[in-house]
Protein backbone atom coordinates (compact mmCIF):
# COMPACT_ATOMS: atom_id res chain seq x y z
CA UNK A 1 0.00 0.00 0.00
CA UNK A 2 2.77 2.43 0.98
CA UNK A 3 4.73 1.52 -2.17
CA UNK A 4 1.68 2.22 -4.33
CA UNK A 5 1.17 5.59 -2.66
CA UNK A 6 4.84 6.42 -3.18
CA UNK A 7 4.64 5.41 -6.86
CA UNK A 8 1.54 7.55 -7.29
CA UNK A 9 3.19 10.59 -5.71
CA UNK A 10 6.31 10.02 -7.78
CA UNK A 11 4.21 9.82 -10.96
CA UNK A 12 2.06 12.90 -10.33
CA UNK A 13 4.62 15.21 -8.70
CA UNK A 14 7.89 14.20 -10.40
CA UNK A 15 7.41 12.31 -13.65
CA UNK A 16 4.47 14.31 -15.03
CA UNK A 17 6.02 17.76 -14.27
CA UNK A 18 9.29 16.69 -15.91
CA UNK A 19 7.48 15.40 -19.02
CA UNK A 20 5.38 18.56 -19.24
CA UNK A 21 8.49 20.66 -18.72
CA UNK A 22 10.28 18.97 -21.58
CA UNK A 23 7.27 19.29 -23.84
CA UNK A 24 6.72 22.95 -22.89
CA UNK A 25 10.28 24.15 -23.30
CA UNK A 26 11.67 21.48 -25.58
CA UNK A 27 14.90 19.59 -25.06
CA UNK A 28 16.70 21.87 -27.55
CA UNK A 29 15.94 24.99 -25.51
CA UNK A 30 17.00 23.31 -22.26
CA UNK A 31 20.23 22.03 -23.84
CA UNK A 32 20.89 25.47 -25.32
CA UNK A 33 20.46 27.17 -21.93
CA UNK A 34 22.68 24.58 -20.24
CA UNK A 35 25.35 25.10 -22.91
CA UNK A 36 25.30 28.86 -22.40
CA UNK A 37 25.72 28.50 -18.63
CA UNK A 38 28.47 25.91 -19.17
CA UNK A 39 30.31 28.39 -21.39
CA UNK A 40 30.02 31.03 -18.68
CA UNK A 41 31.60 28.67 -16.14
CA UNK A 42 34.35 27.87 -18.63
CA UNK A 43 35.08 31.58 -19.05
CA UNK A 44 35.43 31.92 -15.29
CA UNK A 45 37.65 28.87 -14.82
CA UNK A 46 39.91 29.12 -17.86
CA UNK A 47 43.02 31.35 -17.64
CA UNK A 48 43.30 34.62 -19.53
CA UNK A 49 45.38 34.74 -22.68
CA UNK A 50 48.96 35.77 -21.75
CA UNK A 51 49.46 37.57 -25.07
CA UNK A 52 46.44 39.76 -25.76
CA UNK A 53 44.79 39.80 -22.30
CA UNK A 54 41.40 40.09 -24.06
CA UNK A 55 39.98 36.57 -23.92
CA UNK A 56 40.37 33.16 -22.30
CA UNK A 57 42.45 30.18 -23.39
CA UNK A 58 40.49 27.33 -24.98
CA UNK A 59 41.68 23.88 -25.95
CA UNK A 60 40.96 21.02 -28.35
CA UNK A 61 42.00 17.38 -28.14
CA UNK A 62 43.80 15.61 -30.96
CA UNK A 63 45.30 12.15 -31.48
CA UNK A 64 47.92 13.68 -33.79
CA UNK A 65 50.45 16.37 -32.93
CA UNK A 66 48.56 19.65 -33.68
CA UNK A 67 51.84 21.54 -34.19
CA UNK A 68 52.33 19.71 -37.48
CA UNK A 69 56.03 19.23 -36.76
CA UNK A 70 55.65 15.46 -36.58
CA UNK A 71 53.06 12.84 -37.40
CA UNK A 72 53.35 11.22 -34.02
CA UNK A 73 50.23 9.59 -32.66
CA UNK A 74 49.48 10.12 -28.99
CA UNK A 75 50.30 7.01 -26.90
CA UNK A 76 47.40 5.04 -25.44
CA UNK A 77 45.77 6.87 -22.56
CA UNK A 78 47.15 10.25 -23.59
CA UNK A 79 46.26 13.01 -26.04
CA UNK A 80 47.65 16.14 -27.65
CA UNK A 81 46.15 19.38 -26.39
CA UNK A 82 45.98 22.34 -28.75
CA UNK A 83 45.71 25.69 -26.95
CA UNK A 84 44.45 28.82 -28.67
CA UNK A 85 43.07 32.16 -27.58
CA UNK A 86 39.33 32.75 -27.70
CA UNK A 87 40.20 35.90 -29.64
CA UNK A 88 41.69 33.84 -32.50
CA UNK A 89 42.62 34.69 -35.26
CA UNK A 90 43.21 38.25 -34.03
CA UNK A 91 45.43 36.81 -31.28
CA UNK A 92 48.27 34.54 -32.42
CA UNK A 93 48.57 32.46 -29.25
CA UNK A 94 49.06 28.85 -30.36
CA UNK A 95 50.59 26.04 -28.30
CA UNK A 96 50.40 22.23 -28.15
CA UNK A 97 51.46 19.69 -25.54
CA UNK A 98 51.05 15.99 -24.75
CA UNK A 99 49.31 14.87 -21.56
CA UNK A 100 47.22 12.14 -19.96
CA UNK A 101 43.66 12.24 -21.32
CA UNK A 102 42.04 13.27 -18.04
CA UNK A 103 40.33 16.56 -17.24
CA UNK A 104 42.56 17.27 -14.22
CA UNK A 105 45.81 16.64 -16.13
CA UNK A 106 44.66 18.68 -19.10
CA UNK A 107 43.74 21.67 -16.93
CA UNK A 108 46.98 21.48 -14.94
CA UNK A 109 49.03 21.29 -18.14
CA UNK A 110 47.14 24.18 -19.69
CA UNK A 111 47.59 26.39 -16.62
CA UNK A 112 51.29 25.50 -16.31
CA UNK A 113 52.01 26.49 -19.92
CA UNK A 114 49.97 29.67 -19.71
CA UNK A 115 51.60 30.65 -16.41
CA UNK A 116 55.07 30.06 -17.85
CA UNK A 117 54.39 32.43 -20.73
CA UNK A 118 52.34 34.84 -18.63
CA UNK A 119 54.90 35.35 -15.85
CA UNK A 120 57.12 37.45 -18.11
CA UNK A 121 54.19 39.08 -19.86
CA UNK A 122 52.66 40.05 -16.51
CA UNK A 123 55.69 42.12 -15.53
CA UNK A 124 55.66 43.78 -18.92
CA UNK A 125 51.94 44.58 -18.62
CA UNK A 126 52.40 46.12 -15.17
CA UNK A 127 54.94 48.52 -16.70
CA UNK A 128 52.82 49.28 -19.78
CA UNK A 129 49.39 49.74 -18.20
CA UNK A 130 48.72 52.99 -16.39
CA UNK A 131 46.87 53.05 -13.02
CA UNK A 132 44.09 55.05 -14.69
CA UNK A 133 43.55 52.30 -17.29
CA UNK A 134 43.59 49.54 -14.65
CA UNK A 135 41.11 51.43 -12.45
CA UNK A 136 38.87 51.96 -15.47
CA UNK A 137 38.79 48.20 -16.14
CA UNK A 138 38.21 47.43 -12.45
CA UNK A 139 35.25 49.82 -12.36
CA UNK A 140 33.83 48.51 -15.66
CA UNK A 141 33.80 44.93 -14.38
CA UNK A 142 32.37 46.04 -11.03
CA UNK A 143 29.53 48.09 -12.54
CA UNK A 144 28.69 45.20 -14.87
CA UNK A 145 28.61 42.82 -11.88
CA UNK A 146 26.24 45.09 -9.92
CA UNK A 147 23.93 45.49 -12.92
CA UNK A 148 23.73 41.75 -13.52
CA UNK A 149 23.29 41.10 -9.80
CA UNK A 150 20.15 43.21 -9.58
CA UNK A 151 18.80 41.86 -12.85
CA UNK A 152 19.30 38.34 -11.50
CA UNK A 153 17.53 39.22 -8.25
CA UNK A 154 14.61 40.70 -10.20
CA UNK A 155 14.34 37.46 -12.19
CA UNK A 156 14.38 35.39 -8.97
CA UNK A 157 11.62 37.55 -7.48
CA UNK A 158 9.65 37.29 -10.72
CA UNK A 159 10.02 33.50 -10.58
CA UNK A 160 8.31 33.45 -7.15
CA UNK A 161 5.40 35.54 -8.42
CA UNK A 162 5.01 33.36 -11.50
CA UNK A 163 5.05 30.26 -9.31
CA UNK A 164 2.09 31.66 -7.35
CA UNK A 165 0.04 32.89 -10.31
CA UNK A 166 1.20 31.02 -13.41
CA UNK A 167 2.54 27.69 -12.20
CA UNK A 168 5.74 25.69 -12.21
CA UNK A 169 6.75 26.10 -15.87
CA UNK A 170 6.78 29.89 -15.81
CA UNK A 171 8.65 29.73 -12.48
CA UNK A 172 11.28 27.43 -13.97
CA UNK A 173 11.91 29.66 -17.00
CA UNK A 174 12.34 32.80 -14.86
CA UNK A 175 14.48 30.95 -12.31
CA UNK A 176 16.73 29.57 -15.05
CA UNK A 177 17.08 33.03 -16.56
CA UNK A 178 17.90 34.51 -13.15
CA UNK A 179 20.54 31.84 -12.50
CA UNK A 180 22.28 32.57 -15.80
CA UNK A 181 22.27 36.34 -15.21
CA UNK A 182 23.54 35.95 -11.63
CA UNK A 183 26.35 33.76 -12.94
CA UNK A 184 27.31 36.62 -15.26
CA UNK A 185 27.43 38.94 -12.24
CA UNK A 186 29.81 36.57 -10.43
CA UNK A 187 31.99 36.36 -13.53
CA UNK A 188 32.28 40.17 -13.74
CA UNK A 189 32.90 40.53 -9.99
CA UNK A 190 35.65 37.92 -10.19
CA UNK A 191 37.27 39.72 -13.15
CA UNK A 192 37.17 42.98 -11.18
CA UNK A 193 38.98 41.30 -8.27
CA UNK A 194 41.52 39.81 -10.68
CA UNK A 195 42.26 43.24 -12.10
CA UNK A 196 42.68 44.68 -8.58
CA UNK A 197 45.10 41.97 -7.45
CA UNK A 198 46.61 41.28 -10.90
CA UNK A 199 45.93 37.56 -10.41
CA UNK A 200 45.47 37.11 -14.13
CA UNK A 201 47.09 33.87 -15.23
CA UNK A 202 47.19 31.72 -12.10
CA UNK A 203 43.65 30.38 -12.33
CA UNK A 204 44.10 27.06 -10.53
CA UNK A 205 41.40 27.06 -7.89
CA UNK A 206 41.40 30.86 -7.97
CA UNK A 207 37.68 31.29 -8.61
CA UNK A 208 36.71 28.94 -5.76
CA UNK A 209 39.20 30.70 -3.47
CA UNK A 210 37.64 34.06 -4.33
CA UNK A 211 34.12 32.65 -3.97
CA UNK A 212 34.81 31.29 -0.47
CA UNK A 213 37.02 34.02 0.97
CA UNK A 214 35.94 37.36 -0.51
CA UNK A 215 32.89 39.59 -0.50
CA UNK A 216 31.54 39.06 -4.00
CA UNK A 217 30.23 42.55 -4.62
CA UNK A 218 32.43 44.65 -2.37
CA UNK A 219 33.25 48.03 -3.83
CA UNK A 220 36.73 47.77 -5.38
CA UNK A 221 39.79 49.64 -4.11
CA UNK A 222 41.70 51.71 -6.64
CA UNK A 223 45.26 50.68 -7.43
Amino acid sequence: MIKQIFKGLNFYFIQIPIRMLLSAFGTKQIKSTAKIQSNQLKQIRNPMCPLCFKNIIVYEKSELDPSGETNRVAPKGSTYIHLTCGNHPECTFDLSFLTVDKSKNIREGMEAHVLKIGSGRKEQLMKELTPAFINQKINEHYQTAITYKWLGIICFIASLFTLLFYGFFAFFSWFLLGGGIFLLSLKSAFRSWQAQTFNIYSNKGLFMYWLKNHHWFKKPVKV
